[in-house]
């Protein structure tokens, strides 16, 4: 990584992304670093030289995502499979996974280019939507995998095997399957607790179950998970990461378990998870 280019993928409809996009490349020229653009990136400065995004993990030891924490979901996405280190500047309000505001894009890359960074493996979930024992497709997911009724606010009936043994039956809104990553987006708001960013353990929260002693279970991410959603009912619906609403054919049941391969995020070290979840949770303290 010390002698490959970096590469650079913005949301393109961030207000003031291409004069952001100039400065991180000037920034770049200044230390003698190349900068590789995503194809979208590189059109708003007026230029076509940019790679894919499927591409650029192919020739880059570092990609920076400029936008929000959704932006470098979607970064991960488009990557797939060349999972290289990744480092979210933000271009908006804090984030979890964008932690640096671009307002401080100089000093970063100056830390950048200077291996004055810290990475953390970040787990990756493997959902597999399954016709009897076959795969039908593959996705790949940061945060979080839901199963609902997709827009319908309706409930959804799923048997749920963890390790081929039977768990229950949920009859909820939905279902959501976590990574500690994502223990902080939808789980944190279908109530489910935070845990640290690097623990081996996956969560499934149920999201308004009719069953109160229907809670969060922790398991351990080396387990594999079934959801088979119930086939008396009407169709419903996969949303990994927030992205793609994939509809659930009849028969269609999901394998998730843990990805082979990790994510590198990249952080500054004077940034640490506990100081971004005070000020993004605004744990201001008491008072009293």
């Amino acid at each position: 990584m010390d002698d490959a280019p970096f590469g650079l993928v913005a949301h393109p409809e961030k207000p003031g992304a291409a004069d952001l996009v100039r400065q991180i490349q000037a920034e770049f020229q200044r230390h003698n670093r190349e900068l590789v653009l995503e194809e979208v990136t590189a059109s708003l400065t007026g230029s076509r030289d940019g790679v894919p995004a499927g591409e650029i993990g192919r020739f880059c030891g570092m990609i920076l995502s400029l936008g929000g924490d959704g932006s470098l979901l979607r970064t991960v996405h488009r990557i797939w499979p060349h999972i290289v280190p990744i480092f979210g500047l933000n271009h908006g309000s804090l984030g979890f996974l964008t932690g640096i505001s671009s307002r401080d894009h100089a000093e970063a890359i100056e830390s950048l280019v200077n291996h004055q960074f810290v990475v953390t493996e970040r787990v990756l979930l493997e959902v597999c939507i399954m016709e009897e024992e076959n795969v039908v497709r593959e996705v790949i997911g940061l945060n979080d995998a839901v199963v609902s009724r997709g827009g319908l606010s309706r409930l959804i009936q799923m048997d749920v095997k963890i390790d081929g043994n039977d768990l229950t039956n949920y009859n909820a809104d939905g279902l959501i399957v976590a990574t500690p990553t994502g223990s902080t987006a939808y789980a944190l708001a279908a109530g489910g607790p935070i845990v640290m960013p690097e623990s081996e353990v996956f969560l499934l929260t149920p999201i308004c179950p009719h069953v109160l002693t229907n809670r969060t279970l922790i398991f351990n991410d080396t387990s594999i998970i079934e959801l088979d959603p119930c086939p008396s009912q009407e169709e419903s619906f996969l949303t990994v990461d927030g992205m793609e609403e994939i509809r659930l054919g009849q028969g269609n049941w999901l394998r998730i378990r843990r990805a082979e391969k990790k994510l590198p995020l990249v952080g500054m070290p004077h940034v640490p998870f506990f100081e971004v979840l005070r000020r993004k949770l605004k744990w201001s303290g008491s008072n009293v």
